[in-house]
């Protein structure tokens, strides 16, 4: 279980704009606003799950750098 909220920290630590859920039936999960803005309710998020904090970090990796493409 320590290990697990090491990993849970690190991604936060290293994505703030993300909540992350410990692992629940061998998947760990996160979610994010779809926009900078705080989220409110009705407000479109963005999801990501993997079987592993490293596949986890990769898919959030992917959707912050796919969110400022857009931006540009």
């Amino acid at each position: 279980m320590d290990q697990m909220l090491g990993e849970v920290a690190a991604l936060h630590r290293d994505f703030p704009a993300w909540a992350t859920w410990l692992p629940r039936q061998g998947q760990w999960t996160a979610v994010r606003p779809a926009s900078d803005r705080p989220p409110e309710p009705g407000s479109p998020l963005l999801w990501a799950c993997a079987p592993t904090p490293q596949e986890l970090r990769h898919e959030m990796q992917a959707i912050d750098t796919e969110l400022a493409r857009q931006r540009r």
